[in-house]
This record gives structure tokens, sequence and C-alpha cells, in this order.
């Protein structure tokens, strides 16, 4: 159903409410426009996939209902196997997302696929999400991190499009690759990674930065850590605009 309403509302679902590991949820909307509030009680809803599919005028908001303290999306495969979260928004001009509001949360209990399926999809997280599952991001479009993540232990692969974060802990504590042209930026000031990145086969610690100074600070400590060229590493940072020059 595209209504605002609550996960576990028997109406929303064909054939039960998905709410077991394996259960496959799918939330389309064709025709509407506004956004449809998904509300989830206090305790812990379980999906092992979750599909979104808006067209251009709508979006799905997901949160705690009114009064509710804890309220946890857990994504869990069926006997072992990884979780999905395929999002396909359709250039729409509001934002789905998934937002830390009367106490919702993500919890991983398996490897998570994310696929933000094409370049006009545009897909925002900032409930925290834990757990020690794995992340695979794949497709072209833009994933927007923002939730206090540091409860997030697993790895995370970016294989495709942009990711946005806009905290230290956006990303967890788990090692970030970056392959297939991904880009990883920070969208606010002051931000600092604690994780491990990888790309090209070279790992570093990153640091955001903010400005053309601390860019070449940054670049100075990198080319001195791979100076015997062996491998490569990639600093994708805060892309506000400031004055530079050529290099």
């Amino acid at each position: 159903s595209a209504a605002s309403g609550a996960w576990l509302d028997a109406a929303r679902w064909t054939g039960g409410v998905p709410n077991s590991a394996g259960a496959v949820a799918n939330l389309t909307v064709s025709s509407a426009s506004g956004a449809a509030q998904i509300t989830f009680a206090q305790g812990t809803v379980t999906v092992g996939t979750l599909n979104i599919v808006t067209n251009p005028n709508y979006a799905y908001d997901f949160l705690g209902d009114v009064g509710v303290t804890s309220a946890v999306l857990r994504f869990q495969g069926a006997g072992g196997a990884p979780a999905f979260l395929t999002v396909d928004t359709n250039g729409s001009t509001n934002t789905s997302d998934m937002r830390s509001q009367n106490g919702f949360r993500i919890d991983l209990a398996s490897d998570l696929i994310v696929n933000m399926v094409n370049a006009d999809t545009v897909f925002e997280i900032t409930a925290a999400i834990s757990g020690s599952g794995d992340i695979y991001r794949f497709g072209d479009g833009t994933l927007r991190l923002g939730g206090v993540n540091t409860s997030l232990s697993g790895d995370i692969l970016l294989a495709g499009g942009r990711t946005e974060i806009t905290g230290n802990s956006a990303l967890g504590s788990g090692t970030v690759t970056l392959n297939n042209s991904a880009v990883l930026a920070a969208t606010t000031n002051n931000v600092t990674l604690a994780n491990d990145l990888q790309t090209g086969g070279g790992n570093a610690t990153p640091v955001v930065v903010n400005s053309f100074a601390e860019a070449e600070a940054a670049l100075a400590v990198y080319r001195a850590a791979f100076k015997d060229g062996a491998e490569s590493a990639l600093v994708l940072r805060y892309t506000g605009t400031f004055a530079y020059s050529t290099i």
C-alpha cells in the first residue's frame, strides 16, 4: 500500500505482514503524490528483502510511531543468506528516508546488499545502523548516510554511485573499499573518519578535508605513505566551493 500507516498493519500487505528472516517486503507507488510514513511499533521487525519504488512525486519515510522509544528494522536473510535493500525513486523531488525519529534504528543481522538502482535515485538514512554484517552498495544512485553508527562494525564495499556522509561515524568502524568509480563525499564540515579506506588495492586511514589548504596537506601525507608507487590511495572529501589554483 502507498498510504501512511504501521508496518505491522496486515491491510498494507498481500500475503501477510513481512516479519521474519528472509521475508520480502515490496513498497511500490505508481501515481500518488506526496509522502507516506511507514511507522514501527516498539520492538523489532525483521525483513530479508525490502524493495522501494516511487514515482517522481512521491517518497516513503520510515520512522518510529508516536511515543515509541526503540523501534528496530532488522535486515536478516534466511539461513545465513544476505539481506537486500533495493531503492528506485525515479528522480522523485521528495527524498525517501529512514530517520532516527521516535527511536527508529536499523540492525544488520546479515550482510546487506544495497542497490540504488538508477542515477536519479536518492535515499537517505539518518537512523542509526548497528550490527556486524557487511554492506555491499551497488547502483548509480545516491545514498546519504547521516546516522550515529558507532555500533556498526562490518566492512563496507562501495561499488558504484555516490555515497554522502555527514558525520564521523556514518560508515561505522569497518574497512571501506571503493570500486567502479564510486564516489565518497563528506557534505558537512569537519568530518574525520576512523575507517581504513581501500581503493585500487591500497589502504589508508582517511582524513576528511574542507579546504584547499587541508587537501594539500592530506595529499602530502598520502604521497609520503605511498612514495614507492606500489599502491595508490584516493581521498574524496568535502565538496564545498573554495578558490584554488592549478597544481
